[in-house]
């Protein structure tokens, strides 16, 4: 990525989960292998994803970019014969990217079972008052 003539640099490293980098590991054989198993791109792009629409974290930006005019140029291999590849510039905040779906999903499955659970309870401690303690 070039502003004018200043490169961006794009920092690859830790863009893959830790689950994605334990299950791959090299063969040991480069002879044998035709892709190094340990690329953080390789590793988010290869991860199966929920929805049939996605989004794949390539790289981060960690720096500042001032307005301007940017470059763009795109060297990745990765097959996307069964759709399109596009290029996304966008922030993510601390839930991921800007798509809500899972985590509003997950906090109202969460709060559900509050409800149920406080239920339970209530009508355990209720039913319980004014017997007697057997003694076996």
């Amino acid at each position: 990525m070039l502003n004018g003539t200043t490169p961006i640099t794009l920092d690859r490293t830790g863009v893959a989960w830790p689950d994605d980098k334990r299950a791959y590991s090299n063969s040991g054989n480069p002879q044998k292998q035709a892709i190094d198993n340990q690329d953080e791109a390789w590793l988010v792009w290869y991860r199966p994803s929920p929805k049939n629409y996605f989004y794949k974290l390539h790289s981060i930006i960690r720096q500042d970019l001032p307005q301007g005019t940017y470059t763009f140029k795109v060297t990745d291999n990765f097959d996307a014969s069964f759709g399109t590849k596009s290029f996304l510039l966008g922030k993510s905040n601390y839930m991921g990217n800007r798509d809500y779906f899972l985590g509003i999903a997950f906090l109202v499955l969460g709060g559900g079972c509050l409800i149920v659970l406080l239920f339970f309870i209530a009508k355990c401690v209720t039913e319980m008052r004014g017997k007697p303690k057997r003694s076996d």
